[in-house]
């Protein structure tokens, strides 16, 4: 999760160059989660109806690179940040091979690691700049709309446009899957280009049960 209105995570190029320098091939490996979790582009799992294609980064140490050394040039300050997180010693681990890969493309990550509680407030105030987070995305969109709509108070990333806003209150009037779909895609493709969130994948479930038992179309 960025802080769109903290410098220089306010810099859509800064919030690119993370995304582009994460090998998520390499996040799996420390998770050891290859085959169960499944890579994401954005809040919705390829293989749901609602993804859409968007402009979201992919892996691209060099232009990474050349996004970080464009901000540097044009601003005089070196990209420098606070990346907050838990205290368990597997997710410090975790936290320092996403920081290791961010230095490889010239930014410095200073790692925080904090009890939930206490990170879950800095986010709800505002004051944090990159901090690890979950929840949002991967079902039914009407579901995010409280993260993404302007109007909530719970858009912590703080990005948000007025299209993105009409989009969200459209897509909850309607009831054609189609026509809901046409209205989240607006959302997507903000969210790709903006990249108030780097999406680190989502789990793959599977249910299993008798074939007399009823109502699991609600976990499609």
């Amino acid at each position: 999760l960025f802080n769109t209105l903290n410098a220089p995570l306010a810099d859509v190029r800064i919030r690119r160059a993370i995304v582009m320098a994460t090998d998520m091939t390499r996040i799996f490996d420390y998770l050891d989660a290859t085959g169960v979790k499944q890579p994401t582009f954005g809040p919705y799992a390829t293989g749901s109806f609602w993804y859409v294609e968007s402009d979201y980064p992919t892996y691209d140490l060099e232009g990474a690179t050349a996004l970080v050394e464009e901000y540097v040039a044009e601003t005089g300050n070196a990209v420098e940040f606070e990346y907050a997180g838990g205290q368990d010693p597997f997710i410090v681990g975790l936290m320092e091979l996403y920081q290791s890969m961010w230095a490889e493309a010239g930014m410095t990550a200073n790692i925080v690691s904090r009890a939930q509680p206490e990170n879950i407030a800095a986010v709800i105030g505002g004051n944090y700049q990159v901090t690890m987070w979950g929840g949002v995305g991967g079902a039914d969109p009407d579901d995010d709309y409280d993260d993404f709509h302007s109007g909530t108070g719970l858009n912590f990333s703080g990005f948000n446009t007025p299209e993105v806003d009409a989009a969200l209150e459209q897509g909850r009037a309607l009831s054609d899957p189609e026509a809901r779909k046409e209205q989240y895609a607006v959302l997507q493709e903000a969210l790709g280009e903006q990249v108030p969130y780097l999406w680190a994948g989502t789990n793959q479930y599977g249910v299993i049960a008798k074939s007399d038992v009823l109502g699991f179309g609600a976990f499609d």
